[in-house]
C-alpha cells in the first residue's frame, strides 16, 4: 500500500499549483489568439471593403468618363477614352490582386471575387470595344443602354462590399471584455488553489512539525509523549525515531538507577570543596555509612582519606587537561577499621563535581599477593625440575633457563646465547633446532648432541612445549638427558643383533641341511619328515624378521629421511619386486601411470606397497587380477591396492592391522603368514605423516589402501 511522504505531498501541492496556472495561462491564452484573429479578420474585412469600394470607385469614374465621351462632338478623341480604360483598368486588376491576397485563406470568398472580377473586366473591355469601334453608329438608344450597364454595375460593386462588410460584421469591445472578466476569474480562482493547498499543507505537515516540537518539549518536562503519527513519510519517520530515542532514554535512565542500586562498588559525587553531594547504596555494604549520613559531609574527614580539595588546588590546569583520576586509598569504615580502594575519578565541568567509583581491593590485594606466591612456586618447581626448559624468540635467542637447562648445556648463564648454536640436530635434514621442532613432518621427540663441560658429546631428546600464552611469539624447549638412553639402546640393539644372527644362522643352516636331504633322501618317510620339517623352519624364519622389524619401528629406525620421490617410481620398483611370485600363482598385476610427488623414505615405502601386493596374491584366487590405483584427494594422494579375493569381514577392518592378527586360516591358499605384516605397514605409514585402512566386503574382494600427503602437484 502506497503511503506518501512529504516529499510526496510537496511535489503534490507545487502539481497541483502548476497545474492550475497553466490551465489559466492556456485558457488566457486561447482566448487573447481568438481575439487578434477577430482582430485580423476585422482589419482584412476593412482591407477588402476598401478595395471593392476602390474598384467601384474606378467602375463608377469610367462610367461618368463615358457619359462624358457620349457626346459625339468630344468623342473624335478615341486615344483618350482608351487611355483613361487603361488606367482605371490597371488600378481594378491592382485592387483584385490584393483582394486575392487577403482572401487566400477564404477559397469560396476568393473564387467569388476572382469570378465578379473577370465579369466586370470582360463586360468593360466588351463595352469599349463596341463603343470606340464605329461611335459614328451609335445611337441615343445604344449609349442610353450603355449607361445603365454601368450604372447597375457600379450599385453592383457597392452592393457586394456592404454585404460583405455586414456578413463578417464582430464586435472586438465585446471580445476585449470578455478577456477581462477571464482574467478577473482566474486570478480568483488561483488565489483560491493557494490558499487550499497552503491549507492542505498545512494540516498534514506542520500540525504534525508541531506535535514533534511538542514532544520534544514533553521529553525535557519528563511528561508522557504524544501517541507516535501514523504514516510512512519524512515526519512520522522522524517522530517515530523519537519515540524509540525516548525509550531507550527511559531505558538507559532505568539501567543507570539499577546499576548504581545494585553496584558493588561505591558510585559518589564531591564538590570542589570535597564534600559528598549523591553516594550510592554500596556505600552501606562498603563502608558501613547510610547514603543519607554521607551527603553534605567532607569525605576526607569521614573516610580518612587525602584532603580531595587539595587534587583541585595542587594544579588547576590538570583539570583542565585531563579530568580524570586514579588513587589508591586507605578508607576508614564506620567502625574504625580500614580497607584498600581504588578511586576513579572524573571531573564534570558541567556539574562542577568529582564523578568517583571506589572499589574495595582488599580480596584484590590479598589475591595478588596469593598469586605471586604461586607465581614463586611454579618458578621455584620449574628450576628444579629433571627436565631442562628454555623460551626462545623466532630467532632462537634464549630469554629464560631453568637449572637442567643450564646443567646439560653446560652454561653457567644462558643469557644472550643461541640455542640453535647450543644443540645440534642429529641426522635430520634441518639445519637448526628450531626448524626441526616447528615441521609437523618431524616426528618428536628430536634427538641432539650439544658439548658438556669435559668436552665430550651429550645426548639430549628435545620436544616443543606447549605456551599457555599468545602474547609472543617465543618457544618452550623441554630437553632431557639422553645419554643412559643411547647407551641402553645401543646395548638392546646389539643384543637384538646378536640374536638374530644367532638364531638365523641355526635355522638357515637346518633349512639348507633339510634341503638337501629332501633331494637325496630315498626313504619315503624321511622325505614326508622333511616335508613337515620345512615349512616350520621357512615360518620360524619370517616370524624372526617380522620381531626385527617391529623392533626397529623404534624413532628414528625404521623410517629414515623422508625426501621428495616419485610415486609411479616406487609403485615400479613394487610391482617389479612381486610380479614373478604373482606369474607363478597365475595372477596378473596391472597399475595405473601417476605423475606425484611424495615425502617418503623410499626403501620403506616399497616395502609397504610390497607387503599389501604380497597379501593380495596369497588371498586371491588363480586367474584372478590385482590392481594398483591412485586418486587425488586434494592435498593428498590415495594409493588402491585391490584385489579379488573372498575379502574380510566388517569386523576385522580394524584388528586387521595389530600385531599377531590374520585372516582365516581356509582363506590362505597359498601359505600363512606372522601376522605382523600389517602392522608394520602401519607404523611406516604413519611415520609418513599418512593413514593406511581397508574397504571390504566378504566375498567381493578388498581394497587395501594409503593415504600420503602430496609434495608436488600431480599433472
Amino acid at each position: 500500500m502506497f503511503r506518501p511522504t512529504i516529499s510526496h505531498i510537496g511535489l503534490l501541492v507545487v502539481f497541483f499549483l502548476l497545474t492550475s496556472e497553466l490551465l489559466f495561462v492556456g485558457v488566457l491564452k486561447f482566448q487573447l489568439d481568438d481575439l487578434n484573429a477577430k482582430l485580423a479578420q476585422e482589419e482584412r474585412k476593412r482591407e477588402v471593403v476598401e478595395l471593392l469600394n476602390d474598384s467601384a470607385a474606378h467602375l463608377q469614374s469610367f462610367y461618368v468618363q463615358m457619359i462624358r465621351d457620349t457626346n459625339i462632338v468630344q468623342f473624335k478623341d478615341r486615344r483618350s477614352l482608351i487611355k483613361e480604360f487603361e488606367v482605371h483598368k490597371v488600378a481594378i486588376e491592382r485592387n483584385f490582386e490584393e483582394l486575392r491576397k487577403l482572401l487566400k485563406d477564404q477559397p469560396e470568398e476568393l473564387k467569388k471575387i476572382s469570378r465578379y472580377q473577370q465579369e466586370k473586366t470582360k463586360a468593360m473591355s466588351t463595352l469599349l470595344v463596341g463603343f470606340t469601334d464605329r461611335p459614328d453608329v451609335l445611337s441615343i438608344k445604344k449609349i442610353s443602354k450603355i449607361m445603365k450597364f454601368f450604372r447597375k454595375e457600379s450599385l453592383h460593386s457597392r452592393l457586394l462590399a456592404k454585404s460583405y462588410s455586414d456578413e463578417n460584421k464582430s464586435n472586438p469591445e465585446q471580445d476585449i471584455a470578455n478577456v477581462q472578466n477571464l482574467l478577473i476569474v482566474g486570478l480568483l480562482m488561483n488565489l483560491i488553489t493557494a490558499v487550499a493547498a497552503s491549507f492542505f499543507f498545512w494540516k498534514y505537515v506542520a500540525r504534525r512539525i508541531n506535535i514533534v516540537t511538542e514532544n520534544i518539549a514533553r521529553l525535557s518536562a519528563d511528561e508522557p509523549l504524544h501517541d507516535p503519527l501514523e504514516g510512512q513519510d519524512e515526519v512520522a519517520t522522524i517522530d517515530s525515531a523519537f519515540h524509540f530515542l525516548s525509550d531507550e532514554i527511559l531505558a538507559a535512565a532505568e539501567r543507570e538507577r539499577s546499576f548504581v542500586e545494585n553496584s558493588t562498588d561505591v558510585i559518589c559525587t564531591i564538590d570542589s570543596k570535597g564534600f559528598f553531594r549523591e553516594v550510592s547504596p554500596a556505600a552501606k555494604l562498603q563502608w558501613g555509612y547510610d547514603p543519607d549520613e554521607l551527603i553534605d559531609r567532607e569525605a576526607s574527614t569521614v573516610l580518612g582519606i587525602r584532603n580531595i580539595p587539595d587534587i583541585f588546588t595542587a594544579d588547576p590546569s590538570t583539570i583542565a587537561k585531563d579530568a580524570h583520576f586514579a588513587l589508591d586509598e586507605r578508607v576508614r569504615k564506620a567502625d574504625g577499621s580500614y580497607i584498600d580502594t581504588l578511586w576513579s575519578a572524573h571531573w564534570s565541568p558541567t556539574d562542577g563535581s568529582l564523578f568517583c567509583f571506589v572499589r574495595d581491593r582488599t580480596d584484590s590485594k590479598r589475591a595478588s599477593r596469593l598469586l605471586e606466591e604461586q607465581e614463586n612456586q611454579v618458578r621455584n618447581a620449574i628450576e628444579n625440575l629433571p627436565v631442562g626448559i628454555l623460551t626462545t624468540d623466532v630467532d632462537g635467542a634464549i630469554h629464560q633457563s631453568n637449572h637442567m637447562a643450564r646443567r646439560l648445556l653446560a652454561k653457567p648463564d644462558l643469557a644472550n646465547q643461541n640455542v640453535n648454536e647450543l644443540l645440534v640436530v642429529e641426522g635430520a635434514k634441518h639445519k637448526t633446532i628450531q626448524q626441526a621442532l616447528t615441521d609437523p613432518t618431524v616426528p618428536t621427540p628430536i634427538r641432539c648432541t650439544t658439548s658438556s663441560a669435559a668436552g665430550s658429546n651429550t645426548y639430549t631428546d628435545v620436544s616443543l612445549g606447549k605456551s599457555t600464552t599468545q602474547l609472543s611469539d617465543s618457544l618452550v624447549i623441554i630437553f632431557e638427558d639422553a645419554s643412559e638412553r643411547v647407551r641402553l639402546e645401543e646395548i638392546k640393539q646389539n643384543f637384538v643383533s646378536l640374536l638374530g644372527e644367532s638364531l638365523r644362522s641355526p635355522l638357515n643352516e637346518v633349512r639348507t641341511i633339510v634341503r638337501e636331504e629332501l633331494q637325496v633322501s630315498q626313504s619315503e618317510l624321511a622325505k614326508k619328515r622333511m616335508t613337515r620339517i620345512l615349512p616350520n623352519i621357512e615360518r620360524l624364519l619370517k616370524l624372526l624378521d617380522g620381531l626385527l622389524d617391529i623392533e626397529g619401528l623404534e624413532p628414528g629406525k625404521l623410517v629414515g629421511i623422508l625426501e621428495p620421490c616419485q610415486l609411479a617410481d616406487i609403485i615400479e620398483q613394487s610391482v617389479n619386486a612381486v610380479f614373478d611370485h604373482a606369474e607363478q600363482q597365475s595372477i596378473a598385476i596391472d597399475h595405473a601411470q601417476t605423475k606425484c610427488i611424495v615425502l617418503a623414505d623410499p626403501q620403506r615405502l616399497v616395502q609397504v606397497i610390497i607387503n599389501l601386493l604380497t597379501n593380495a596374491i596369497k588371498y586371491s584366487p588363480a586367474g584372478s587380477r590385482v590392481y594398483i590405483d591412485t586418486v587425488s584427494l586434494g592435498d593428498s594422494i590415495e594409493i588402491r591396492i585391490v584385489d579379488e579375493g573372498r575379502g574380510l569381514p566388517a569386523e576385522m577392518h580394524e584388528t586387521i592391522f595389530e600385531s599377531y592378527v590374520q585372516s582365516q586360516k581356509d582363506d590362505a591358499r597359498r601359505g600363512s603368514g606372522t601376522g605382523l605384516g600389517l602392522a608394520i605397514c602401519k607404523q611406516i605409514v604413519q611415520a609418513h605423516n599418512g593413514r593406511i585402512g581397508v574397504r571390504s566386503e566378504v566375498g567381493k574382494g578388498s581394497t587395501f589402501w594409503i593415504e600420503l600427503p602430496i609434495e608436488g602437484e600431480r599433472t
